[in-house]
């Protein structure tokens, strides 16, 4: 089979490579040991270690880090929003 157009106006069906090849995209950019599925095409989690412990949600990794200090000093960031965001973390 062909492969279809993977775009927003477009109306082509597209084959397993092709979503195999997404899917796999994403995996390597989530990093952490996200992989694909072979039997169901499915994006399996990764797992960041952080000091805390670890995580296996990216949102999560991304607030930990940054509440986290970098080199002996604070992030700078909307301090009430990432207030809010902080106390919703696990411990």
């Amino acid at each position: 089979m062909k492969n279809g157009a993977i775009k927003s106006d477009s109306y082509d069906a597209i084959n397993g490579s092709q979503l195999y090849a997404i899917s796999d995209s994403v995996a390597k950019r989530l990093g952490g040991g996200a992989a694909v599925d072979v039997d169901d095409g499915t994006v399996t989690a990764p797992t960041y270690n952080l000091k805390n412990g670890s995580k296996n949600n990216v949102g999560l990794r991304s607030l930990y880090l940054m509440k986290t200090p970098c080199n002996g000093t604070k992030p700078k960031a909307n301090t009430a929003l990432l207030m809010v965001l902080v106390a919703q973390l696990p411990a």
